[in-house]
C-alpha cells in the first residue's frame, strides 16, 4: 500500500492524495493566538522564508479537513501520519462564518469534528502550502475583519491571507448541478387534477387513476400545489464539481430518522426506477455541497433553487437577502414556488414537507461511524455548515441519499 505522505526533509511533508505540503510539524509557534494574530504570523513567515518558502497560509476548511480521517481518533490524523506536536484541539482556518463574520471556522483535532468560534478566541495555526488539483473552492469570496465588518480582500496581511481572497481550489463549474430526469410528473399528477387532494395525506400505490398515468407505486404522496411539475423521486442531481449524484432535493425522504433507518432507506432509495447504487453519503460526500458563503442552510443557491425554496438565507454579510417562511405552504419571493416541496418517501410513507431551507432540516446522516464511540455517526448540521455527530439511536436527523454518477 503506497505511503499518503512524502516526507520532504525533517521539517515538511506533503499529501499525496491532495498535493499540500503541510509543516511535520503542527504545532510551530508553541502557542495558541486569535484569528487577526494568526494571519499577521503567517504574513510573518512568508516575510522571513520559512523553510525556504515565501507562500505559506492559514488554511481553508477544505483544506484543513482533508488532512482529517474520521475512524481515528487523538488524533483524527490518517495511520502513520509523519506530523508532531499535534494538540488535540482546535486549530483556525481561513474561512469566516457565512452570517457570522465575527467568527471562522475551525477544526478539531481530537476527534475531526469542525465549528466555529469568535475570532478573538485562541486557537493553534498549522499553516499550509502548494497547490491541490483536488480539493474544491470553498465557495467563499468575501473578505471581513476580526469584528465582522466586511474588507476588501486585496491590501494588507488580514484581508490578503483569507480564504475569500485567495479562493484557493478548484473552481466550482456553472452550472455546477444537473438535474438527472427520468421521468416528469405532469400537471395531472401534481397540478390540477391532485391539487384538491392532502398534501400531509398517504396515498402510496398506483396513483394512475388519479394522475391519468401509471406510477406502480413508486411516488407515495399527492398534489403538492396546483400548477407544480418535477422529476420523479428516482431521479437525481449530478454534481459537476464531484461526480456525485444526489437525490433530487425537492424530494429529500421525511423524517427525521434514526441511523439504521437512515441507512436503510437510503440503500432503497428510488425503488425500481432508481437504479443501483444509491446509499447514505460519508462525510466527506455530505460537507462537499457546503456553500462556507451562504447560511440557513450552507449550500449552494442552485441548489436551493432545484429544492424548489428558490431563496438564499442569510450570506457570510449577515444580511438576509429573502426570509424563509416556517410552513411548508410558504412561499417565496422570487417564483411563487412553495417553500421546501413535498417530500415523499418511496415505499408508501406519508408525505410530509421537508424544507432544507427551514428549521425543520437541521442535520443529515452520514454514513460515517465516529472513531471516538461506533454508536455515534458524523453528521452535516446543513443550516449552519457545521461537521459534528449524533447518537445513532436518536431519530434526530434527515437524510440525503447519494451514488456515484
Amino acid at each position: 500500500m503506497p505511503q499518503r505522505f512524502r516526507i520532504l526533509g525533517p521539517d515538511l511533508a506533503q499529501d499525496a492524495a491532495t498535493g499540500l505540503i503541510w509543516p511535520r510539524s503542527a504545532n510551530l509557534l508553541g502557542f495558541p493566538l486569535s484569528w487577526a494574530d494568526a494571519l499577521a504570523a503567517v504574513a510573518n513567515m512568508n516575510r522571513d522564508g520559512l523553510f525556504g518558502f515565501h507562500d505559506w497560509r492559514m488554511p481553508n476548511r477544505v483544506e484543513l479537513r482533508s488532512l482529517i480521517d474520521h475512524a481515528r481518533r487523538q488524533p483524527a490524523l490518517p495511520a502513520a501520519h509523519p506530523f508532531r506536536d499535534v494538540f488535540l484541539g482546535w486549530c483556525w482556518t481561513s474561512t469566516t462564518k457565512a452570517g457570522l463574520p465575527a467568527y471562522a471556522w475551525n477544526v478539531h483535532l481530537e476527534g475531526g469534528r469542525m465549528f466555529y468560534s469568535r475570532k478573538d478566541e485562541f486557537r493553534l495555526l498549522w499553516p499550509v502550502r502548494g497547490e491541490s488539483g483536488v480539493l474544491p473552492r470553498t465557495g467563499q469570496a468575501l473578505c471581513y475583519d476580526a469584528e465582522g465588518g466586511q474588507l476588501p480582500c486585496r491590501g494588507g496581511a488580514l484581508a490578503s491571507g483569507q480564504d475569500g481572497a485567495l479562493q484557493q481550489g478548484v473552481p466550482w463549474p456553472e452550472p455546477r448541478f444537473e438535474v438527472l430526469e427520468t421521468g416528469v410528473l405532469g400537471a395531472g399528477i401534481l397540478g390540477a387534477g391532485a391539487a384538491g387532494g392532502d398534501v400531509a395525506g398517504s396515498v402510496a400505490g398506483d396513483v394512475a387513476g388519479t394522475a391519468g398515468g401509471d406510477m406502480a407505486g413508486d411516488v407515495a404522496g399527492s398534489g403538492v400545489g396546483a400548477g407544480h411539475t418535477g422529476p420523479w423521486p428516482a431521479a437525481g442531481v449530478r454534481d459537476r464539481l464531484t461526480g456525485l449524484v444526489w437525490a433530487h432535493p425537492a424530494w429529500l425522504p421525511a423524517g427525521p430518522l434514526d441511523w439504521a433507518q437512515a441507512q436503510e432507506l437510503a440503500a432503497g432509495w428510488g425503488g425500481a426506477r432508481g437504479g443501483a447504487g444509491w446509499r447514505l453519503p460519508e462525510i466527506t460526500e455530505l460537507e462537499s455541497l457546503v456553500d462556507a458563503q451562504r447560511a440557513d442552510p450552507a449550500l449552494p443557491l442552485e441548489l436551493l433553487r432545484l429544492s424548489g425554496s428558490g431563496a438564499p438565507g442569510a450570506t457570510a454579510s449577515g444580511q438576509v437577502e429573502r426570509t424563509f417562511g416556517e410552513a411548508q405552504g410558504a412561499f417565496s419571493a422570487q417564483d411563487g414556488e412553495p417553500v421546501g416541496v413535498a417530500s415523499a418517501r418511496v415505499a408508501g410513507a406519508r408525505v410530509e414537507g421537508v424544507p432544507i431551507a427551514g428549521a425543520r432540516v437541521e442535520g443529515f446522516w452520514s454514513a460515517t461511524t465516529s472513531g471516538f464511540d461506533a454508536a455515534w455517526a458524523f453528521v452535516l448540521y446543513v443550516q449552519k455548515g457545521a461537521v459534528g455527530v449524533g447518537f445513532k439511536a436518536g431519530k434526530e436527523f434527515f437524510v440525503w441519499p447519494v451514488r456515484r454518477g
